[in-house]
């Protein structure tokens, strides 16, 4: 089980919702998430989620997935929370896929809620029940843009009584959505909107998983850190430097930018699986400039096809 130290660690901050690197021929770049997993933790990120949306979770083979759990654990253990994205459309492959990855040695795991199949509520308390019979700390994904199911705060605060289920990623964009959930639900509370993660923590938000924290992990977190401490007026400021970058990455289906961002950081190649691909090159272009602006860009490019 989690230490009690390693919860705490868990439940505030910046997680960085991690991009899974490909090779020029379309496998998994594990000498490149290594080298992220390391350059995370040196960068003060609170914990990682491996194989979620923004690691291209959907496009991986189970397999894979279990191969980068194990990196992940490899890496991370005793120096930060590595949280598995096991949540799938099916109950019975999310729950092997969960205890497979309790066995690996992850410290929990992010279900989302089952899409495309657009269960009733009654299947979503059944299958989050069944999930959480696995016995390691969940944090549910509540995404209804993805999922196709916005689920009722009644629903949330029913499933969230299971003692395994340790928090809830809230992604609905919907702010009277928010204050409802953290007024009614006592379970830790994730922003997973990057652009809403000021009014968010305002709301005693717990931290935010998050997709830019793949670029300024320091930053993220210093940002979050002051919004936990309620300095608001610092954190405004640190913010509204990164805001129109924050912007850039969600011109286009995630991940697609954040990818493109982080080739041009030098971190890895900007090849995705389909039906994901590159960016448009006005986007390129407008990711470009961003980045330049803030001083991020590499002069250093991996060998591929960069546009």
């Amino acid at each position: 089980m989690v230490t009690n130290e390693k919860r705490d660690e868990m439940l505030t901050g910046s997680i960085v919702a991690l991009i899974t690197p490909f090779t020029q021929e379309g496998a998994v770049d594990y000498l490149a998430l290594s080298a992220l997993i390391k350059w995370h933790i040196e960068q003060g990120s609170q914990g990682i989620v491996l194989c979620g949306s923004t690691g291209e979770g959907i496009s991986l083979s189970s397999q894979e997935k279990l191969n980068i759990f194990k990196q992940g654990v490899q890496i991370g253990k005793g120096h930060i929370p590595i949280i598995a994205g096991t949540g799938t459309s099916s109950t019975s492959t999310t729950v092997e896929l969960t205890q497979a990855a309790k066995n690996i040695g992850v410290d929990a795991c992010l279900v989302i809620v089952p899409y495309y199949t657009k269960p009733g509520i009654q299947g979503c308390i059944a299958h989050y029940k069944e999930v959480c019979s696995v016995k390691i700390p969940i944090f549910i994904y509540h995404h209804p843009v993805r999922t196709g199911i916005k689920l009722p705060i009644e629903t949330l605060v029913k499933i969230a009584k299971d003692p395994y289920v340790w928090g809830i990623k809230e992604s609905s964009a919907d702010i009277e959505y928010a204050v409802r959930l953290s007024q009614e639900i006592a379970k830790p509370l994730f922003c997973g909107d990057d652009h809403l993660v000021v009014p968010l923590m305002a709301l005693k938000f717990k931290g935010c998983i998050s997709v830019i924290a793949n670029l300024i992990p320091k930053q993220w977190q210093q940002l979050l850190c002051m919004l936990s401490d309620q300095d608001f007026k610092q954190a405004s400021k640190l913010y509204e430097k990164y805001h129109s970058l924050c912007t850039s990455l969600f011109l286009e289906s995630n991940p697609q930018c954040v990818k493109y961002a982080l080739y041009q950081m030098g971190y890895c190649l900007p090849h995705l699986r389909l039906p994901l691909m590159k960016p448009s090159i006005d986007v390129r272009e407008r990711i470009r400039k961003e980045m330049q602006a803030l001083g991020l860009c590499s002069n250093f490019h991996l060998s591929g096809i960069g546009g």
